[in-house]
């Protein structure tokens, strides 16, 4: 499950934020790494890195309002290195005292309700 889904309430132009959608997933468990399977590259022992299925992973959600014309899921890579020649490069490790920054992924769904 996520950590926190929070559902902006429109009509609101002001005020708090109410928690309201919950996503799961049968692919893979709260704060645990993704499987293999659903990721774009793999660990490799000769190649270092190959490309994976890259699938989509079972996600459902709930609560969100019935008003609600689309959804936006951000995924955040907190351990991203700051120096991009540092990363990916043939016999280079990346120092762990290397600076981490946040990468954002994201996906939106629109519904198609009239």
């Amino acid at each position: 499950m996520i950590e926190r889904a929070v559902c902006q309430n429109p009509d609101q132009t002001h005020g708090p934020e109410e928690p309201a959608v919950k996503l799961m997933s049968s692919s893979f468990g709260h704060n645990q790494r993704i499987p293999e399977q659903f990721a774009f590259g793999a660990p490799d022992p000769v190649l270092r890195l190959r490309l994976s299925l890259n699938r989509n992973p079972h996600l459902r959600w709930s609560g969100a309002p019935s008003s609600a014309k689309s959804l936006v899921l951000v995924c955040v890579d907190s351990d991203v290195p700051t120096r991009a020649d540092d990363v990916n490069q043939e016999g280079r490790s990346v120092p762990a005292t290397l600076p981490r920054t946040q990468f954002h992924h994201w996906s939106s769904w629109t519904s198609r309700r009239p």
